[in-house]
């Protein structure tokens, strides 16, 4: 009746008479089966495998890549989810970064630096004068991304997408007060995992659900 609070366990038909109580009862029981794996499925996997691990830095990077990608998706929070993520970012678009860069664009930086140089070397002691050509001369993370980007013909979202993650990301390690919500960790995980499906050859091929 009305004075009966909880939650319906089960709801089976019950007859009570002078003879006996009569009803039959079904309590749902969950079965684990084993996932049946489709054949194919099974041959990507062995196909790839021995291209993940090859020794060069473009596949150890995609190796390092897959682990932080499965811990971006294990963590509970969005700005734990998005360090993972971009650290696994970093790793690919800096190893395809050192190897694909323009040679003429090294040597352009490497020309601004030594003139900057000789205007300022009686003004800054070496250590200073190390930490200005780091910022001179070395690539940042968010142009090799568009290097990587460009190179793929991937679209300007992606490219615009990802200085805005770094933003937040350097933000966050330097102690500044940030609010990462979900959306913006799941586009980092959705970069990540362009990244290594572009590598192993996959996109547009499985799905790009991140979690």
């Amino acid at each position: 009746g009305d004075q009966v609070i909880g939650e319906i366990v089960f709801s089976e038909p019950h007859d009570a008479s002078r003879e006996g109580q009569f009803g039959s009862l079904n309590i749902p029981v969950t079965a684990m089966v084993p996932l049946q794996t489709e054949r194919l499925a099974l041959e990507t996997v062995d196909h790839l495998l021995p291209f993940v691990l090859k020794p060069d830095r473009a596949k150890r990077a995609l190796s390092l890549a897959l682990r932080w990608y499965e811990r971006g998706a294990r963590q509970s929070t969005p700005l734990d989810k998005m360090l993972s993520y971009l650290i696994g970012i970093e790793t690919i678009v800096n190893a395809y970064g050192a190897a694909h860069e323009s040679p003429t664009h090294v040597a352009q930086r490497e020309h601004l630096w030594q003139r900057i140089e000789k205007c300022i070397c009686r003004e800054i002691d070496a250590t200073g004068l190390s930490a200005l050509k780091q910022r001179v001369v070395a690539t940042t993370l968010a142009e090799r991304f568009s290097l990587y980007a460009d190179n793929h013909s991937w679209p300007s979202e992606d490219v615009e997408t990802f200085p805005r993650l770094i933003r937040l990301r350097n933000d966050a390690v330097h102690g500044s007060p940030v609010d990462v919500d979900y959306d913006q960790a799941l586009q980092a995980g959705g970069l990540l995992l362009k990244l290594i499906k572009t590598e192993l050859g996959l996109l547009g091929q499985m799905p790009s659900e991140t979690t």
